[in-house]
C-alpha cells in the first residue's frame, strides 16, 4: 500500500476531505462502503470514534476525539510526527490532523495491525518480548 504521508497535504486533504466529511455526516456506521472505501467501525476506543477505512492503495485509522482542554487529537498527531521525524517506525503514520472542520477534532493515521491489549504484560517473558519489539 502507498503512503498518504508522502503525499503533499494538498493532495492529502483532496483524497481524505470527502470520506471524513461523508463520515461526520454518517454518524457511527459500521461496515459499509463508500466512495471506494471500505469502512469498519472498530471498537474499544474509549470516548472516541474510531474506524478502519480501507481501499486498494491505502488502510488508515479515522479517529474522531472528544473536544476538550486536553487537546487529544493534536497530542496524538504531534506525538506520532515526533516518533515519525525520530525516524522510529513504532506507531502508525500521521496523515492529517483536522481540529475545527468537525463537530469532533479528527486524526487520520495509517492503520497498524497488531494485537490490542487492555493490560500490560504479566510475566516476565512477556516484557521481554515487548521490550524486544520496540528495541
Amino acid at each position: 500500500m502507498s503512503s498518504l504521508g508522502r503525499l503533499p497535504a494538498q493532495e492529502r486533504q483532496r483524497l481524505i476531505r470527502p470520506l471524513l466529511d461523508w463520515l461526520a455526516q454518517a454518524g457511527q456506521q459500521v461496515d459499509c462502503q463508500w466512495g471506494g472505501w471500505r469502512i469498519t467501525r472498530v471498537g474499544g476506543g474509549g470516548s472516541n470514534l474510531l474506524y478502519r477505512v480501507t481501499n486498494s492503495a491505502h488502510d488508515l485509522a479515522i479517529k474522531f476525539t472528544l473536544r476538550d482542554a486536553r487537546d487529544r487529537a493534536g497530542r496524538e498527531y504531534a506525538a506520532l510526527c515526533v516518533l515519525q521525524e525520530a525516524g522510529l517506525a513504532v506507531a502508525p503514520e500521521p496523515i492529517l490532523l483536522d481540529r475545527t472542520s468537525y463537530a469532533q477534532p479528527v486524526v487520520v493515521q495509517t492503520w497498524l495491525d497488531g494485537k490490542v491489549s487492555a493490560t500490560p504484560p504479566t510475566s516476565d517473558a512477556d516484557w521481554r518480548k515487548l521490550v524486544q519489539h520496540f528495541a
